[in-house]
């Protein structure tokens, strides 16, 4: 799966300062809708990002302010602050807040917006192109050990679609929040990072391969929102847990094999180291 530049370049890296010290909180990405079509100089710009992003910039920050840190064209970066009331939250099921904001010339802002007339993965996309399970998709964001210290250094990760739930899905902050469930190797700090499904060369659609010819290579699916956390076996408790008996016994595994060692080998490593 081959991922161009421009990608990487449609990111920025938001900051905020706690207790005195400017830290990662997360990150956003540049859209444009063209108001006129085929106008792209009338171009409607945001930047978007998790909402719980800007909500923890609010709830934790010293002063209330999102900083956010883009790269310029002659290989520095530029910083932009605005208030966390700027930007907008109007769906409380939604996990998504914009900003209408524009680059303006003297930040010399290197970045690359994403179209969303024809690029984006809408439910008519989704029917027609057979987007669904198992398709590949890639995130692009901010990668805390490793930020960059004279421009930002976004990374990238990948995946599949795991589920497309006909529910709303519930958390604690967004009681009935459409989404799709990704499988993606994802860490701390891509929160708000653009999700991409790749189209591929090749797609099987009505039983039938078929040559994907298109301007885009790639579907804007949405932003990311969070990853599970919970681990398997929170769920039970006492001694209905099903691992719970092997996991006593790998505790005294031996770590070259794996596997738990006989007693009379426990006793015999135990006697030498005695001697």
């Amino acid at each position: 799966m081959q991922i161009p530049n421009e990608m990487r370049d449609s990111v920025v890296f938001l900051y905020c300062v706690v207790q005195g010290e400017t830290r990662p909180a997360g990150t956003a990405f540049f859209v444009a809708y063209n108001i006129v079509p085929e106008s792209p100089g009338n171009a409607f710009h945001v930047v978007l990002t998790a909402h719980h992003v800007i909500d923890s910039i609010r709830r934790l920050s010293d002063d209330g302010i999102v900083r956010m840190r883009l790269n310029t064209k002659g290989g520095g970066t530029a910083w932009f602050h605005c208030p966390v009331d700027s930007w907008r939250h109007d769906d409380p099921n939604v996990d998504c807040a914009l900003l209408p904001w524009y680059p303006p010339d003297e930040l010399d802002a290197k970045y690359a917006a994403w179209q969303l007339a024809g690029g984006t993965a809408t439910d008519e996309e989704m029917a027609n192109q057979q987007i669904g399970i198992g398709d590949e998709i890639f995130m692009v964001g901010l990668f805390r050990r490793h930020l960059g210290r004279d421009q930002n250094e976004p990374i990238v990760r990948v995946g599949n679609i795991a589920a497309l739930p006909a529910e709303p899905i519930k958390s604690k902050k967004y009681p009935s929040m459409r989404a799709i469930l990704v499988e993606a190797r994802s860490i701390g700090g891509l929160s708000g990072s653009p999700v991409f499904v790749h189209m591929g060369y090749m797609r099987w659609i009505d039983r039938q391969l078929t040559l994907h010819v298109a301007r885009s290579y790639a579907r804007a699916l949405g932003g990311r929102s969070g990853r599970h956390r919970r681990p398997l076996d929170r769920g039970f408790r006492g001694s209905e847990h099903p691992l719970r008996h092997w996991r006593r016994r790998a505790s005294r595994a031996n770590p070259r094999c794996n596997q738990p060692l006989p007693r009379a080998v426990r006793r015999d490593a135990q006697t030498r180291a005695e001697r």
